[in-house]
Order: structure tokens, then C-alpha cells, then sequence
């Protein structure tokens, strides 16, 4: 599955992973080859749909969550954010392949929002211990390195280093991110997001360093 908020960005992500599955010889049954459904002859295939659209009728072994809000506003919306959440546990995540050779997987890729969106309610879960762990992986590429978060992580969650994994241009990989250093310099400066931070503290603090200011659940 791919799922985000809007059926046109769904469909990019899949026609970008239908010609990556093509440029490695992979083939398609002739049938369905479209951008929003295409199956490989041995059983397998990506669905491109938004949270809006129905699901019946298919698993998935893999599910991509991506940008499930359609703007910065809907967000902040509690019933938005409800709606997001009962989509995930009580739609898309009960779909999921169990008698398969490995474990359906889950990967949500958005900008922080709100402490009500969807990663910050996925973290309450994990912390809240009436629930069994996921075990999430996060990459928190925050803008301007900091060390401590508004709310810590819970245990259970392994945060993913994001410093020496960029590449500085002409060569050579970038030592460890100290406290105060921007995520990539090349593109944005340590400037350039201070002056952001200081136009716009609460979508800088949430988007730019995955850490929203406001209080929702």
C-alpha cells in the first residue's frame, strides 16, 4: 500500500517505485499495470489510494503512510486528527499480511504538525503500555541539532543517528552532528533557518524541528 492525502501524490510515489521495479528487469502482468494498481506476475504489487478511498479486498505486506494530512491546518483539527488515527488501526493496519516469511511493515513519512498528529499520537501508544510495541525506528532529522525534546521518545523506540548519512558535495561523508549544527548546510544554512525560526517559531519548531510548540494530545 501507499496512502497519503492526496491521490495525486499517492500516484507519483507509485509510478516513481513502478519504474524503479521496472528498471531492475522486474515485469508486470499485463493486466494491471496502471499507476494507481500494478501486480507482478508472482502474486506481488503496489495499491496507490488516499486515506478517503476504500480497501477492501487487499493486504498489504509493506504499507507507506505518507503526508496523510492535506495541509498545516487540517492538522491542528482534533477531528482530523481522530479521523487519521482510526484509519490507520482500524482500517489499514488490520489488513495487514500475517501468514507471510516476514513481518507486514509500516513506515510513516511526514514533517511533525501538531502533537496531535498521527507520529505524536503513535508515540502516546507506544508510551502508554495498554498496547503492545511496535517498535518503531524514527529518523528525526530536525533542522537545527538539539539534544533534548519537548517529549522524549519512550523507550521502545530506536531513534536512528542522522549524522554521519549525508554526504557533503564533492566527496566524504559529514562527521556526527553536534548540538547548533543545521541538517545540511549545502542547502540550507544555519542562518537561513534562524531567520525562519524567527518569521515563524510554531511551524518552524513543528515542520523544521519535528517538535511542535502547541499542547494537543
Amino acid at each position: 500500500f501507499d496512502v497519503a492525502s492526496d491521490d495525486l501524490l499517492a500516484l507519483k510515489f507509485s509510478q516513481d517505485c513502478r519504474s524503479f521495479y521496472a528498471q531492475g528487469g522486474g515485469s508486470f502482468r499485463v493486466d494491471q499495470k496502471s499507476a494507481e494498481l500494478w501486480r507482478t506476475p508472482r502474486g506481488g504489487g503496489m495499491l496507490a489510494r488516499t486515506l478517503k478511498q476504500g480497501f477492501m479486498g487487499f493486504g498489504f505486506n509493506h504499507l507507506t503512510l505518507d503526508d496523510p494530512y492535506g495541509s498545516y491546518e487540517a492538522a491542528q483539527n482534533t477531528r482530523v486528527q481522530d479521523d487519521v488515527e482510526s484509519k490507520l488501526w482500524n482500517t489499514l493496519y488490520n489488513r495487514r499480511e500475517r501468514d507471510t516469511d516476514w513481518p507486514a511493515t509500516i513506515v510513516v513519512v511526514m514533517h511533525r504538525l501538531a502533537r496531535g498528529d498521527i507520529w505524536g499520537r503513535l508515540m502516546k501508544r507506544e508510551a502508554d503500555g495498554q498496547h503492545p510495541s511496535e517498535g518503531w525506528y524514527v529518523a528525526d532529522l530536525q533542522a537545527i541539532k538539539r539534544r533534548e525534546k519537548r517529549l522524549p521518545y519512550p523507550p521502545s523506540v530506536t531513534v536512528i543517528d542522522d549524522g554521519p548519512s549525508f554526504e557533503r558535495r564533492g566527496g566524504g561523508m559529514r562527521e556526527e552532528r553536534q548540538e547548533g549544527d543545521p541538517l545540511c548546510p549545502e542547502i540550507t544554512s544555519l542562518e537561513e533557518w534562524e531567520v525562519e525560526k524567527a518569521t515563524n517559531t510554531e511551524t518552524f519548531e513543528a515542520m523544521g524541528q519535528q517538535d511542535p510548540l502547541d499542547i494537543q494530545a
